[in-house]
């Protein structure tokens, strides 16, 4: 059975989660954003329609949304004025470079697990790299913590056979990596384990991956947040601290 945490809820729409762990999420932003006295813009890369960006800017934390969606940057402007909130809104793919941001910012989001869609661990590191040299010393790069939950999924043995019970998912892996193809409804094909030209790739991270990109990208190792469902990459404070 597929559980309502991992695979299932590998981003494909705007609200990937329940309002539960949207909820969680947004308090752990917050919660790290106070813990480690940062202040400044907070750019939420992959934003949708401002699932996480708009109830942040409705606590005062000032927003940079950036995603190449037209009709999701609509949405989100539309719901930060009907609540009267303004933020920066970027249409750009960050997967092809981080937009023109300012330095500094407090922290960087990439969550909806849309970190899971970077299966290219140089872009992945050429990303975090970026990240680093944006956000202020002691910044943070937050994603979310898909690792424990998927992870948990393989091994609880829920894709035994590679497609959901309910036969409406199905995972095809790329030989020799733990990248994979998430076919979903009338693209699930018993018959096809290969991989097809054009399919959208994602990767599944694994803490142990998490700190070699860390290492790579010169950023503080990764962080597990159990309680914002959330993992933090730091950039080291200024003197080492």
């Amino acid at each position: 059975m597929v559980s309502q945490t991992g695979f299932s809820r590998i981003p494909d729409e705007w609200s990937p989660f329940s309002r539960e762990v949207d909820d969680r999420q947004i308090d752990g932003v917050v919660e790290l954003l106070r813990e480690f006295s940062l202040s400044g813009p907070v750019v939420d890369l992959g934003c949708g329609d401002g699932r996480i960006l708009v109830p942040l800017a409705e606590r005062g934390v000032p927003m940079i949304g950036v995603d190449d969606d037209p009709a999701a940057l609509a949405a989100a402007r539309h719901r930060l004025s009907e609540r009267g909130l303004e933020a920066t809104l970027i249409r750009a793919d960050f997967l092809a470079g981080i937009p023109d941001i300012p330095h500094g910012v407090a922290a960087v989001l990439c969550l909806g697990n849309t970190f899971m869609m970077i299966h290219d661990v140089r872009v992945a590191v050429a990303l975090l790299r970026e990240i680093m040299h944006r956000v202020a010393p002691g910044g943070v790069f937050l994603i979310d913590d898909f690792p424990f939950d998927c992870w948990r999924e393989i091994a609880e043995g829920n894709w035994q056979e590679g497609i959901s019970e309910d036969g409406t998912q199905q995972i095809v892996y790329r030989p020799g990596d733990p990248v994979f193809a998430l076919r979903r409804g009338n693209r699930v094909n018993p018959d096809n384990w290969t991989i097809k030209p054009g399919e959208s790739l994602l990767r599944l991270w694994s803490m142990g991956d998490l700190e070699l990109l860390a290492m790579t990208a010169g950023a503080g190792s990764p962080r597990w947040l159990d309680r914002g469902r959330l993992i933090a990459f730091r950039k080291p404070a200024e003197g080492g601290q």
